[in-house]
This record gives structure tokens, sequence and C-alpha cells, in this order.
């Protein structure tokens, strides 16, 4: 019973300091608005807690505060929210602090936490009291198992802690509980929770020793020094350092005058460049600094940063020879970045101190945070270093900005690099430098007001002058591969901005010139899918020029580029010569393509069959083609694409590559296309003035149509038109079309314009003329319905609206097609990572049909609603699934880091522009 009692009050004296502290922490939702660093853009949430509630300042953990540009707000224990702003985050250890207006709280009595950093002893019951995994409050038990635990590891290229202790319990805190205070009986904050092992209870508990000296300076308006000498150093035990050389004697000493340490600091590594370098080296035991001993990483740490850029006299120990050595102490917020470039799709910082220290590098060059669109077109990518431009060395992010800004757009430039991996091999490669699709700007830290300022630079207009290349097409040993070398050409086209369902961001296929006067090249959609990118055509794997989108056809697998036939000069290249006839199975026939790497290849093979192309509906929509027989050989040669030719050299189809997008993986295959569609594009793509039937047909065996009805004799005239025995019925049907109204599924095509019809293409020969009038059987009758379909436009989008980070378009007609649903409102095709549209889930593929509650039934509307609304307010979004399921999202904007844009298409080419 006594033991009963005891538990009890116990109990009740942790729910009563839990009570009391309760109100002083809160729920910090952080976005991370770019790559900087050591952190990627992201979207998340962590815990903090009030320190001064005079002030309005909130403890948390640096990788909450962010060492780069971050966006974040705090809920109270009340559900009050309370806007956050970073005036510190450490270059080392896991803490930082977040400010916030004390009179934003109107309705709670906040209290503020007691920092305590002697209260931590081993065996101190503890609770974390934080937002583990998300939940609100939630409290973990714990009791401080060690003080002296190394710092915790996570991983090469990662932030990491270093030069400390941390604490150590097995709390089993995880995502959610960073930023945690860790509290005693008394309601102390006796250490702040920092990680965990995620297969493990382990926790790691930061000591608050640095954590107050901070805090005491931020109080008072001072400035943080902090010092270092670039060195990693450890704790190691004295049985280690007596292997390591230390005498008994000096061990002894040291037992005596640190009776609590159990063990000295040896250094583990060092940065070349750094204040010991050509000092000290691993291995190193460090007695004294200015002939006072130490074995404490506090110690070490309070030295250094009250003698920055001070020199000091170093006592160390190598192999048991006493050493005497001087340094001068670096500062360690100059080789902390606060500043990045954005440019051409990516972010780059200089190296850090952080990242440089990983890999025992000096601190030089300017790190790849982000590679984004030009630097990964290259070859670059994130945790590469680039160190010149041209002829200009690049030590640091400015030198980088003063060589990057004069370059202008769409200019080659070398870039010399390394990678963090292999920093031995300097690497070159050519960039094409972008600023068409991204402005250039510099952004740099201000903690006096929480935000990075922006100056864009300014524009430069391109001087880049195409001379003309010429090269000499190839002669081929085969008659037709000769015929076609100078019409089969390699097509890359490169994507800036996800859009319409896009599966990727680089493409390359074979394309067929047939205009070479024009400079006219038709390729399949595997190749060209969308109108937004960067096209390039390369001649005989040896001269490359730029293209431009011109068309894409509104149903089937082609599209249309540009180039200007004058970049080419003389070299003779010609229009290939199409032949309309669609080849019949075991018709001899030559497959002409490209390889990858631009060879021209062929094989003679014959036709095996003749069939629909019948792609499963993507994962997300985008285009699939429908309606469409595919011609597949016996065999082909390898080719990322090419035609199908008769014996003459006449292009019968278009070797097309037809793509998969039922699952994350891509599955591809290549099937002939009819060369009556590359003539239809030829014919209309100016006028724009394609017809699309409405619904997706297949094919019946004609056994099976007489089961639902037919007839005898319509029995004996389609089998009369088609020897294959089979009918086309309606499979399924867009609710954006006419066809919607008249047909239904499963009716069986008897008739087209009067006439028996069994195959596809004269099914869409029937589409162009306009109005169609079909015989259909339906329910075992023949009725007789008519109706003109729909002409779509082949332009593709010509504008992108980026709002909060997402990408925003007229609401593709796909989803009618695929889906079911009508393509109204403002479609959102992309969300960019960190970016409010992330942290409010505003997710790609949602249809937004009312902005405040006022309805917008496309991109039109949609911008004009937004421009008039209040923008100091959050946006009501009412938005549709995929299934048309209706939802609300409250889009709070940050039009600081995430300016509103637009993207447009305007006489071939695109153009950026800010919108107020």
């Amino acid at each position: 019973m006594f033991g009963l009692l005891i538990s009890s009050a116990l109990a009740a004296n942790w729910s009563n300091m839990i009570e009391e502290v309760a109100p002083g922490i809160v729920s910090i939702y952080i976005s991370s608005n770019r790559a900087f660093d050591t952190e990627r853009a992201n979207s998340g949430v962590a815990t903090g807690f009030i320190v001064d509630k005079d002030r309005g300042i909130l403890l948390t953990n640096r990788h909450v505060v962010e060492p780069g540009p971050v966006s974040s707000y705090a809920v109270l224990l009340n559900n009050e929210e309370i806007q956050l702003k970073p005036i510190y985050r450490d270059p080392v250890h896991d803490f930082g602090f977040y400010q916030y207006d004390p009179e934003d709280i109107k309705f709670l009595d906040v209290p503020e936490l007691i920092l305590c950093s002697e209260c931590a002893k081993v065996g101190t019951e503890v609770r974390l009291i934080g937002n583990d995994s998300g939940e609100k409050i939630s409290i973990l038990p714990a009791t401080i198992a060690r003080l002296d635990r190394g710092a915790p590891n996570y991983g090469t290229g990662k932030f990491n802690d270093f030069n400390t202790f941390y604490l150590q319990a097995a709390a089993g805190s995880s995502g959610g509980s960073s930023g945690s205070p860790v509290l005693d009986g008394n309601g102390h904050v006796v250490a702040l929770n920092a990680g965990g092992k995620s297969r493990a209870a382990s926790s790691f508990f930061l000591p608050l020793n640095r954590i107050e000296r901070a805090l005491h300076l931020i109080q008072n308006g001072e400035k943080i020094e902090r010092g270092t000498l670039q060195g990693t150093f450890v704790s190691e035990p004295y049985d280690k350092a007596a292997r390591l050389g230390l005498s008994e004697d000096r061990i002894a000493r040291f037992r005596n005058a640190f009776p609590d340490a159990s063990g000295v600091l040896v250094l583990n590594r060092y940065n070349p460049g750094g204040p010991l370098d050509g000092v000290m080296k691993p291995g190193d035991i460090l007695l004294e600094i200015d002939n006072k001993p130490l074995v404490h990483f506090l110690a070490l740490e309070s030295i250094l940063d009250s003698n920055v850029n001070q020199k000091l006299k170093l006592l160390i120990d190598r192999g048991g020879e006493a050493l005497e050595v001087e340094v001068i102490v670096d500062d360690l917020h100059r080789i902390t970045p606060d500043r990045f470039i954005e440019g051409c799709g990516g972010t780059m910082n200089t190296l850090s101190y952080q990242m440089a220290r990983h890999y025992s590098l000096p601190v030089y060059g300017v790190y790849v945070a982000s590679a984004g669109y030009c630097l990964e077109n290259a070859g670059l990518s994130r945790n590469d270093v680039i160190v010149g431009v041209n002829d200009q060395i690049t030590p640091d992010i400015s030198s980088f900005f003063d060589a990057i800004q004069k370059v202008p757009n769409n200019t080659d430039i070398q870039v010399a690099y390394f990678s963090l991996n292999d920093p031995a091999r300097i690497q070159y490669t050519i960039v094409r430098w972008n600023r068409q699709w991204f402005p250039l700007s510099k952004w740099i830290r201000d903690d006096q007001i929480g935000l990075w300022s922006r100056t864009v630079a300014n524009e430069i207009e391109s001087n880049r002058s195409i001379n003309p290349q010429e090269t000499i097409v190839a002669k081929p040993t085969d008659k037709v591969a000769r015929k076609l070398a100078g019409s089969i050409v390699v097509v890359d086209f490169d994507i800036p901005y996800s859009n319409s369902g896009i599966y990727g961001d680089a493409f390359r296929g074979g394309g067929v010139v047939l205009d070479a006067e024009q400079g006219i090249v038709a390729v399949d959609k595997d190749t060209v899918p969308i109108s937004t990118g960067d096209i390039e055509i390369t001649f005989e794997g040896d001269v490359t020029v730029p293209a431009e989108f011109l068309w894409t056809h509104p149903a089937h697998n082609l599209s249309l580029v540009k180039y200007n036939p004058s970049h080419i000069g003389q070299t003779q290249i010609k229009s290939a010569t199409l032949n309309q006839d669609m080849p019949e199975p075991g018709d001899k026939i030559w497959m002409v393509g490209r390889k990858y790497q631009h060879e021209l290849v062929w094989k003679k093979t014959k036709v095996n069959r003749i069939d629909p192309v019948n792609m499963p509906i993507p994962r997300v929509p985008f285009f699939r083609d429908e309606n469409i027989d595919g011609i597949e050989v016996e065999g082909s040669a390898s080719s990322v694409g090419g035609v199908l030719a008769n014996k003459k050299g006449e292009v019968q189809a278009l070797w097309a590559s037809f793509v998969n997008l039922a699952s994350k993986d891509q599955n591809r295959e290549l099937f002939g296309i009819s060369s009556y569609y590359l003539q239809q594009a030829l014919d209309h793509y100016q006028q724009d003035d394609v017809r699309v039937f409405g619904a997706v047909l297949n094919y019946l065996p004609l056994a099976d149509a007489r089961r639902y009805g037919l007839s005898d004799k319509d029995s004996a005239g389609l089998s009369d038109v088609d020897s294959k025995r089979r009918v086309l019925f309606v499979e399924r049907i867009s609710v954006n079309e006419p066809a919607n109204d008249s047909l239904r599924v499963n009716d069986i095509i008897v008739k087209v314009n009067g006439q028996y019809v069994t195959n596809l293409l004269s099914i869409d020969e029937a589409v162009q003329l306009g109005e169609i009038e079909l015989e259909v059987l339906r329910s075992g009758t023949l009725q007789a319905v008519r109706f003109t379909p729909n002409i779509r436009s082949g332009k593709g989008v010509e504008r992108l609206l980026s709002l909060g980070g997402a990408m925003i378009q007229d609401s593709p007609v796909v989803i009618a097609d695929q889906r079911g649903v009508e393509p109204k409102g403002a479609y959102v095709s992309w969300c960019a990572y960190g970016a409010p549209c992330s942290r409010d889930k505003l997710r790609p593929t949602n249809r937004i049909v009312a902005v405040n509650g006022t309805e917008v039934d496309n991109l039109d509307e949609f911008l004009s609603v937004v421009q008039q609304s209040n923008h100091s307010e959050p946006m009501r979004l009412s938005v549709l699934s995929l299934r048309d399921v209706p939802s609300t999202i409250v889009l709070r904007m940050d039009y600081h880091y995430w300016p509103t844009y637009m993207l447009e298409r305007k006489d071939g080419s695109w153009a950026y522009r800010e919108l107020d």
C-alpha cells in the first residue's frame, strides 16, 4: 500500500508539471523553400518551446530552423497560430531560435520554460513532450542513461553535430519530436531532443550549455561569436590515449584535475586549408590551450568562441612527444554560407564547412545543392562542386554570380567541377545556360527580418548566332537505307517545367524529315510529348541545331517540330517520300532508324500483323493513343525510332515508340503508324483543324457480333470488306465530346456514311469530313446516329501559371477521355517541394473549380479571381479529384519565396513573366 501511495504521488507530480509547461510547447510547421547546403526543399512538422515569452523566443533544433530559406508557423496548445521568423541557427550544434510577436497570442497564457544544463544527471527521470510522429503533445518517458555519448551520425552529406557530447535515453522518439524539451520532475528543461535511432528506442539529447550562452547573447542584443579550428575532435578513453602515446604521468595528472572525465580530446580529422592544416595530425592529443589543460568539448568551445580571429598556443601530444604549436581561430560563421544563387532551375551555395568536413576538403568552390534544369542536362548533380566557369575560377558563390550573370540566354559555357566522392578528378562539361525559363537571382539571409532578400540579375539578350554547320550524309550499302539516310534524324527534348502529367524531363527519339525546305520533322510523342521544352535535332550524329515545337496530333502518337534549314548549310537532307497505302501482313518492309548514339541502322523484314495499339490508361492522366492500328514487324534493328519503308524507299509508317504509363515502371514498345497520319499532320497543322471521333473503338469477332443480333446480311457485308471477320465496337466514350450524346458503350458499328467499315483508319477518314452518320447495332436492333466530331487543337499548352509553387494550366481534355470527368476548372499539374502547395496539400491532378466561393471554369477565370483577391489572406480553394470527389483546401500564400509567374508561348518561343 505504501508503494502504491508513492507511485500515485509521483504520477500526480508529473501530471501537475506537464499541465504547467504544456502551454509553452508548440507544434512547428516548416517549409524549407529551397535546397541549400545539407538540406533539401521539403515540408515537415516539429516541436519547439518558449524560452523567453516577453521577447517571443522559441528554442528548437537547427534542422528545424533550417540553414536555408524557411517559412514556418507554430500552433499553440489551444490551436492558436503564430507566425515565426528564424533568428539564429548554430553552424555546428543542433539548435536554433525562432521569434514570434507576443501580441499575436490572444487567448492563452503561455509559460516560459527554464533551461537548466546542470540538472542533467545520469538516472534522472525525464519526460519528452512534443509532436512525436505528428501527434500533438505526445509524452514519452525516459531515464537519462549517459551524459557522454558521442554526437549521432546521420550520414555523409547530411547535417551532423560534432565536437560535443550528447545525452542518451531510451525515449523511442520519432519524426516530429525534433526540438522537444526534455523535462525533469521540476519542470526544468535539462536537454533538447535532437534525434534517435529508427530501429531502436534510443533517443539523443543535446546538452544545453552552448544553448544557454547563445540565448543570453540574443537577449542582450549581442553577436554570437563562434570560433573553430576546422577540426573534429573525439573523446578517447585513457586506455586508448595510452596506446596513442600519452604517458602514465600525464594521464594521472588529468585524472586528478578532472575526476569526472574519462578521457582526452583527440583530433579525428581536419579540413585542408584550415587552421590545423600542417599543425596537427589525426591522432594528436590536445593537452592544453594557452597553458590551460582541458579534456572536455565545452572548455574547448568556450575558448574558441572567445578568441575568434585570435592566435592561440596549443600543447599537443604526438606519439608520446609533447609539441607546442600556434593557430589562428577561424570564424565559424564565415565558413557557413548565408547566401545562394538560384538559376536555371537549380540552387548553388559556397561549399560549407558542414559539407567540406565530411570529405576532408577545403571550404572552397560552389556546391550544387540542386542541379535543376541546365546543370542536370549537362551531367551535374547534387554533391558536385563547381570551381570554374569558362576562364574564371569560382572559389565562392560571389565569384560564381559575377561570372554567370554576364552569360546571355541560351549560351554555352564551360564548367569545371568535381564530385565530392571523387574530389581529385576535375571534370569539364558544356552547360547551355538558359535564362528564358528561369530568372537568375541571388538570395542573402537577413536575420533582422527573418527573411532572405532576393536580387534578380538584369536580363541579357542572347547574342548567340548559329553559324551554319555542314556534314556528309552517310551512304549505307542497303539501297533503301541509302535513300532514307538523309531523312532520318535524332531529336532531343528537354523539359524545364513539369505539366500535363509528363513522365520525365529528358527524351530522345528518332524523327523523319517531312519537309526539308521548311525544316519540318515528325517524331513520336514519346520524344516530344508536350509543347513546353527545348528541342535539338542532330543530323548524322555530327551537326546539332535548335528546333521549336510546331504541333502535336490531338489524337495520335505524332508531333511536328521545326528547325531552320539555313543552320545546316548544304547538308543533303531530303524530304521523305510518303506512301499512304497500308501494308499487309506478310509484305516485305524495311525498318530504317537511328540508335541512341545516332548511328543509322536498318533491317529488311516483313509485316507480321496489324492490330490496334491498346496501351493501358495511364496512372496519371496523359496522352494515350486511341483508335489506331499499329504495324508489327517480324524483327527490327534496335533503335530509338525511325520509319518503315517499302522497297522503293517510300515511307509507309513512322516507327514510333508507345509508352505504357499504367505503373511507375515505364515500358515501351515500337509500332509503325501509317503515313496517312504523317500526311494528315502536314496538311492540317497550320489550320489546326483535325477532328477527333470522341470514343475509343476496339475490334470484336464477327461471331460474337452475331450473338448480339448482327444479321446475316450485315455479317456478309462486313466479311466482304475485312477478311479478318471482325467488327468495331465502342469501348469508352469521352464525356466532353458530341459522341457522348449519340453513342453508347458496346454499340457495334456496322456502317459509316452508308458504307460497311471495319478498320480504324477508315473511321478517321470519315471523321475528318465533318458530320458523320453511323449505323450501330444496339440492344439487338440497328439504329442510325449522327453527330459532328469536335476539332481538337494540336497547339499544346501555351500558358502555365505558377502560384504558390503549383504549376497550373487549363484542365487537359484527356481527363474526360480517360477518367470520365469534365475538364473544367484550373488543373494542378505539378507542385514544388517545400512550397505552399506542398505544405497545404494542393495535389497534382486536382481541379480548382472555385476560389473563395467564386466559381472558375478555366485558367483565365482562375487568374482573374486570384488577382482580385486579398493577397494578405489565405485562399479557399474548392477542388475536385480525378474521381470528382470535392474537397476544400486553404492555401496560405508565400509571395516572397514563391512569386506568382506566367509562362507564355508566343511565336514559337516561351517567355517568363512575374505577375504582381
